[in-house]
């Protein structure tokens, strides 16, 4: 995963996941201390 911004409160990452399913996905993760999302790229 690569960090694509650090700050105080939030940092993001971007890279590729593979999923259960096999498929490899782009994917965005931001980190908000005590929570994490995922948002998946379609393209």
């Amino acid at each position: 995963m690569n960090t694509a911004y650090k700050g105080r409160v939030i940092s993001v990452e971007t890279g590729t996941r593979r999923f259960p399913n096999g498929q490899e996905h782009e994917v965005e993760i931001v980190r908000h201390v005590p929570s994490v999302a995922y948002a998946l790229t379609l393209i």
